[in-house]
């Protein structure tokens, strides 16, 4: 069987048709002159002297249409393993035609037949995603890897979890799809407790799942005192703000009238003086209690936050075998261009 590292050179080397830099007149003759060549060997059968030459137009230039009649070219020379990821990408290019992109799925669904096609997928993103040893790209995987046929050992790792794994002996023409489980690895002791949830879930959280044990009380209570005290909060700001409308009114009301004030002259027995340091007493006590109860507010929405962290919510160990084992499902798959069986790995 050749190499995995073969098709991630081929992948390496067709990445630039999308992206590559604009050519100078000098290099735009020899692209031209090369796919001539090219075009002509590929119609006279003499596909080895079209691969060379529409290889090197490539690597002067990056170009769909010269990489599809490249692909096409690897197919017709029998090199299924190099063509079917150029193809893979070809079949959805934007920038082809939609004749060139029905070509390119009609070689690739060939070349599916001599291969076979692995969907890798992870519980975590950025897991490394390892097929017979060799690193095939980081979850989520964009797009399936092709191998020939025979057995293949499929890894899953990411720092902080246990490696997951499963094997496969698959036949030509035939797709799996792999999905590896990551769980933390219980002798890591994680940096920061709360970053260590084995998230993202294997099923989607509900709300209610966020309010189950043991999680829940702590998120129950810690919402309670965010809406009780940020409500408390609320009211006794508002009353000091009216007691502090009705000081200033006060003050201006004497200002306007060139009367003595309570706070210079009028004794403290005064009606009016005694309303008017019950308001003050209001307005202070009114924004000493608020700033405490938004606090207390503030530190119950935290606990409730933090708690999500921390404590998760369960519906993460949902579809999981529970014994720490694996175990490999394999079930009937079809589509338009594939056939065979799909293997579901679970822990």
């Amino acid at each position: 069987m050749k190499s995995l590292s073969a098709v991630l050179v081929v992948l390496a080397f067709a990445g630039p048709a999308w992206a590559g830099p604009p050519a100078h007149r000098e290099v735009a003759d020899d692209v031209a002159t090369l796919v001539r060549l090219g075009d002509r060997a590929r119609l006279e059968g003499r596909f080895a002297e079209a691969e060379a030459s529409y290889r090197a137009a490539l690597a002067l230039r990056a170009d769909s249409a010269v990489a599809l009649r490249f692909a096409l070219s690897l197919a017709a020379l029998g090199k299924a393993l190099e063509a079917a990821p150029i193809l893979e990408r070809l079949s959805s290019a934007a920038e082809l035609s939609d004749d060139a992109r029905s070509e390119a799925a009609r070689a690739l669904s060939d070349a599916k037949k001599q291969l076979v096609t692995i969907e890798l997928r992870a519980s975590l993103g950025g897991a490394s995603m390892e097929l017979d040893g060799v690193v095939a790209g980081l979850s989520p995987m964009p797009s399936p890897v092709f191998v020939e046929a025979g057995a293949h050992t499929i890894r899953a790792r990411r720092e902080g979890f246990l490696t997951a794994q499963a094997s496969i002996d698959a036949k030509a023409g035939d797709r799996y799809v792999i999905d590896l489980d990551l769980l933390p690895d219980p002798t890591v002791a994680p940096r920061w407790p709360a970053l260590a949830a084995q998230a993202p879930y294997t099923t989607t959280p509900t709300l209610e799942d966020y309010f189950l044990p043991p999680g829940g009380p702590v998120r129950a209570i810690g919402l309670g005192l965010a809406l009780t005290m940020g409500l408390g909060g609320a009211a006794a700001l508002g009353i000091a703000d009216a007691n502090d409308q009705l000081i200033a009114d006060y003050k201006s009301g004497v200002r306007r009238q060139n009367a003595p004030s309570c706070f210079e002259q009028k004794p403290a027995s005064d009606l009016d003086c005694q309303r008017l340091a019950q308001s003050v007493t209001a307005s202070r006590n009114g924004n000493m209690a608020g700033m405490i109860l938004l606090t207390g507010a503030g530190v119950g929405a935290a606990v409730a936050l933090l708690s999500v962290f921390l404590l998760p919510p369960p519906s993460f160990q949902a579809g999981r075998a529970g014994n720490g084992h694996s175990i490999l499902k394999l079930s009937p798959a079809a589509g338009p261009s594939f056939g065979g069986l799909s293997l579901e790995a679970t822990w």
